[in-house]
């Protein structure tokens, strides 16, 4: 899991099994699974521990 804002992230973001954009630009927005728009990083643990009672 890799969580970024900017153009600078989308290496990271790639790598990773999944790609959280936290109050990103509309570029990483696009390339990635999730968007975090309007919460804070608790918004981070509610997907986490979605994905992980998935398992």
């Amino acid at each position: 899991m890799a969580i970024g804002d900017g153009a600078n992230d989308l290496p990271m973001i790639k790598a990773a099994g999944l790609g959280i954009a936290y109050h990103a630009k509309p570029k990483v927005n696009e390339k990635t699974e999730v968007t975090i728009r309007h919460a804070d990083l608790m918004g981070v643990f509610c997907i986490l521990s979605g994905s992980l009672n998935q398992k």
